[in-house]
Parts: C-alpha cells; sequence; structure tokens
C-alpha cells in the first residue's frame, strides 16, 4: 500500500498534478498495480502523472482514473 509520506506534489496547474512517489522496500503490492494508491484517492485524479522512484531505478505513471474507491494508473511512455 502507498506510504503517503512518501507522496509529494512537485508541479500543480489547470487541474494537472506532478507527483513524486518515493518505494521503501515493501514489495508486497508494486505502485504500477491497480489499487496500490487507493489510500492516496482523494488526492489524485484521473491525468495525473506520477513520478516513481526506487534505490535503483525510476518510472512515470498515469493516472487512469479515481472512481469505484480504486485508483487505476498504467506505465507512461
Amino acid at each position: 500500500m502507498v506510504d503517503l509520506r512518501n507522496l509529494s506534489k512537485l508541479v500543480y496547474g489547470n487541474g494537472f498534478t506532478i507527483w513524486h512517489y518515493r518505494v521503501d522496500s515493501d514489495w508486497s503490492m508494486r505502485p504500477q498495480d491497480d489499487g496500490y494508491f487507493n489510500d492516496a484517492i482523494s488526492l489524485l485524479n484521473a491525468g495525473d502523472k506520477i513520478e516513481v522512484s526506487t534505490n535503483v531505478s525510476g518510472y512515470s505513471l498515469f493516472v487512469l482514473s479515481t472512481t469505484n474507491n480504486e485508483v487505476l494508473v498504467r506505465l507512461w511512455g
């Protein structure tokens, strides 16, 4: 599950937000899994971008939707 302390707003404009999320060592779920960001559903909006970084790599996610109490994301690019 998402650790909200590791989710930071980087840029906001015109209803679009770019976030940064630092992943700790708990890999029971991966950030690119649907539902991983459910605890942040009140913060995220469809169309937002999440920059994810780990201690060995990084990637971008696109928020597809935040409906039905679930955050759906896809790898960006």
